[in-house]
């Protein structure tokens, strides 16, 4: 049984006629009349009682042309549905690697993306910004956020290629009780006034080459020193807790209500924040080429 055999069961019931029937479904009435004879011998009974004076459907006639419509109307919504999806453009899954940042290009080129390839998967794995190049380059992400200072130099010889999707800056947190807090921007030499300043992992080369230099050369004899973390949201809960203060990327300093966030003034503050991936995974992969597309139209920068 068919659902071809159905809707020609259907039609000869609506027409209460074979000939009729089998003009509108375009086929001889010989081939219709064994088609409705065949599908009663496979049911074991019969449907129509037909003689040369009258047509009438038998009671299993009648369920069944019930049966065969609720069928048919079934078969035609759920085609429908599977082409709606067919016209809905396809891409392969894709997995980002990026730190807890407030960076708002970024995030809209996301729901861009999720809009506009809603069959594909999307997951964005939070992890430490320096973790998100390892998972790079180790294949556990497709594509990687992270910034320019804390790049690899040789980007080729590791196969990558970067995307910059826009500027940012260092910035300084402190914590209320602090007497910058009141203030919107800090110098580097006015930061030796602290008595420690607590950075993490991706802020050492910047504290090394820019800031202590900076407090050697204006304040001799400034007791400030350096007390390193093992994540932001620690140097975070230092803050918090109201003791010294720290120097921090801008995208990733969280806005709390006990901590306060300072530009930082000087030379040589800003930075990129940049997308990065393995140089074969545009080639094998059209969800992250895709994806790459959207962040060049939402940023408005072409690949580096």
């Amino acid at each position: 049984m068919t659902f071809e055999v159905l809707e020609e069961f259907c039609a000869v019931a609506d027409f209460q006629s074979i000939s009729k029937a089998a003009d509108y479904l375009y086929v001889s009435q010989p081939t219709l009349s064994r088609h409705i004879s065949e599908l009663e011998q496979e049911l074991g009974v019969q449907l129509i009682r037909r003689d040369s004076r009258s047509f009438s459907l038998t009671p299993a006639g009648e369920a069944m042309y019930t049966s065969a419509r609720n069928l048919i109307a079934q078969q035609k919504a759920m085609l429908s549905q599977v082409q709606f999806f067919s016209t809905i453009p396809f891409c392969r899954d894709i997995a980002i690697a990026a730190p807890d940042l407030d960076f708002p290009p970024f995030y809209e080129a996301c729901r861009e993306f999720q809009e506009e390839y809603p069959s594909s998967g999307f997951t964005i794995r939070c992890d430490k910004a320096e973790h998100c190049l390892h998972d790079v380059l180790q294949r556990k992400a497709h594509l990687g956020i992270g910034f320019s200072f804390d790049m690899p130099q040789h980007l080729r010889q590791l196969a990558l290629e970067q995307r910059i999707l826009g500027q940012s800056d260092w910035c300084v947190a402190v914590p209320l009780n602090s007497p910058f807090a009141k203030r919107q921007s800090v110098t580097l030499t006015e930061l030796s006034d602290a008595s420690f300043i607590t950075t993490n992992h991706i802020c050492y080369d910047f504290y090394n080459d820019r800031v202590a230099p900076a407090y050697q050369l204006c304040r001799e004899g400034s007791k400030l020193r350096q007390i390193p973390m093992t994540s932001v949201e620690l140097v975070l809960l230092q803050i918090r807790c109201g003791c010294g203060m720290a120097i921090l990327p801008r995208p990733l300093a969280k806005v709390w209500p006990d901590i306060r966030i300072l530009d930082l003034e000087g030379p040589e503050t800003r930075f990129d924040v940049v997308a990065f991936w393995l140089q074969e995974r545009t080639e094998e992969d059209n969800g992250l080429a895709a994806f790459l597309d959207i962040l060049e139209e939402t940023c408005g920068k072409t690949a580096v």
